[in-house]
């Protein structure tokens, strides 16, 4: 069942984002010797080194522009099993796309009571963004997030924030929502993007992450 949903993804989000024009990111005449297959590499945030798996398109070319797709696992995840499960970088199911993985400190992101505390994984998002749009030729009018669970929650949280001024679109599959009842006003929602396609799956069965909430959760 989960292969079916993330395989229905790529095609609402591409749908959802379909009026964007394309616009060409500076990345664009850069070669990689790794078209086809996917690679690990980091980049410095927070006063901390963060791991991200790329995977490049077997199309892949320099000088044309792709859609990115950010992929965000659940808690306790990492970057080369969500790649497996999700089938993301399966051409057949989400073809011509750069799709990076980018992975938690310590397996989570923040929101929840378990994420490591002090780690700003918005602001480390909006940096992996900046440093991928240099490095590949990406379209920067189709650019995209994903999450399940624990990422899920934390795409929602991206939605809700500036840096989803850098997203046409974004989908949740069973998303772990942390909401807090005496949030502030400070904390209200503030997309950098209005309107901002949401694509949200949830089953009324999950035993996980219940449909219709919980007081805690564990992922």
């Amino acid at each position: 069942m989960a292969r079916h949903v993330y395989s229905l993804i790529p095609l609402v989000l591409a749908y959802l984002a379909m009026a964007s024009g394309e616009s060409t990111s500076s990345g664009c005449g850069h070669y990689h010797d790794f078209a086809g297959t996917s690679r690990n590499f980091t980049i410095h945030s927070g006063g901390r080194t963060r791991m991200y798996l790329v995977h490049l398109p077997s199309s892949y070319r320099a000088g044309q522009t792709m859609p990115l797709m950010l992929a965000f696992h659940g808690a306790g995840g990492e970057p080369t099993e969500f790649e497996r499960v999700t089938r993301l970088s399966d051409e057949n199911i989400n073809p011509g796309v750069i799709t990076v993985y980018p992975a938690g400190v310590k397996g989570s992101w923040e929101g929840p009571s378990y994420a490591t505390p002090g780690v700003d994984d918005k602001a480390f998002t909006a940096e992996l963004v900046d440093e991928l749009k240099k490095t590949y030729c990406v379209d920067d009018a189709r650019i995209y997030a994903v999450g399940k669970s624990n990422g899920g929650g934390f795409v929602n949280t991206l939605a809700c924030s500036p840096v989803s001024g850098n997203f046409a679109a974004v989908a949740i599959v069973a998303g772990a929502m942390y909401d807090r009842a005496n949030a502030s006003a400070d904390e209200s929602c503030r997309p950098g993007r209005l309107p901002l396609p949401l694509l949200d799956i949830h089953a009324t069965g999950d035993k996980t992450i219940p449909y219709h909430g919980a007081v805690t959760l564990s992922r």
